[in-house]
């Protein structure tokens, strides 16, 4: 949302679960590189066939192909 386009992350709800949104590219880096191993599996589930193209998003797999697709960034 435009509202927040100033801060590098926003906290946000989904029903009463609480989820942290990063926006700057450097904290995204951070994450999917040096801090993955305490972002890697969450609790978002995404079916393939219904959404094949959110389904490869890194945040949203899970396990080892969670490696694979940190490494291919």
């Amino acid at each position: 949302h435009r509202t927040y386009q100033e801060h590098s992350f926003v906290g946000i709800f989904r029903g009463t679960i609480p989820y942290l949104l990063v926006r700057d590219p450097d904290f995204i880096r951070n994450i999917t590189v040096k801090d993955f191993k305490h972002f890697q599996d969450n609790n978002v589930t995404v079916d393939k066939d219904v959404d094949p193209v959110f389904a490869r998003n890194p945040f949203v797999i899970k396990g080892t192909e969670w490696k694979l697709k940190r490494a291919q960034l």
